[in-house]
């Protein structure tokens, strides 16, 4: 991981430097768009001694169909919220986090069939009104055409979309 980031201009262009030899990928992030989700390139390398020579060109980069989409909201309430983190894990280990962003819907991809947690955290106006985060197993498999495709357990979706809330807490107090 590098912190080496740039965002489009509005034809969707993106031109940054990588100047340190090493493997590289480029993990493009786009937000709002409601077909498509967190996508990597494949690697590349700049090889020792070839910094300054270095040139990749990458063309047009087809940005991937999510494979499972999520709205949260708050416990009995069917109104999603904006901007809520979901974390992803795979057997308890942390593997990449999504927002349900500025349209209340987060698209998130997977690369490998399986078993997969994600867990919902509220913002502190959810968490004033006295929800919790609260965590779901998802299953992943391939369709007929080799996409990703994720279902919550014991969730069903409407218009491909699953509706999941926030936890409600059950223990409270003041420190």
């Amino acid at each position: 991981w590098t912190n080496n980031w740039s965002n489009t201009d509005k034809d969707g262009f993106i031109s940054m430097t990588a100047s340190d030899a090493g493997t590289y990928r480029l993990r493009i992030e786009p937000n709002g768009y409601a077909s498509s989700s967190i996508t990597v390139t494949q690697p590349f390398v700049i090889a020792a001694g070839s910094e300054s020579t270095f040139n990749k060109a990458f063309g047009d980069i087809t940005l991937g169909a999510p494979s499972l989409r999520v709205k949260v909201t708050l416990p009995n309430s069917v109104t999603p919220i904006n901007h809520i983190g979901i974390e992803i894990r795979k057997n308890n280990n942390w593997l990449d986090w999504s927002s349900t962003g500025q349209t209340g819907t987060a698209n998130i991809s997977f690369t490998d069939e399986g078993t997969y947690q994600i867990v919902v955290h509220p913002q502190q106006d959810q968490l004033n009104a006295g929800a919790t985060k609260k965590s779901y197993d998802v299953t992943v498999t391939k369709d007929s055409a080799g996409a990703f495709v994720g279902v919550v357990t014991g969730v069903t979706a409407s218009d491909g979309i699953y509706v999941i809330s926030l936890g409600t807490g059950n223990v409270a107090g003041s420190v």
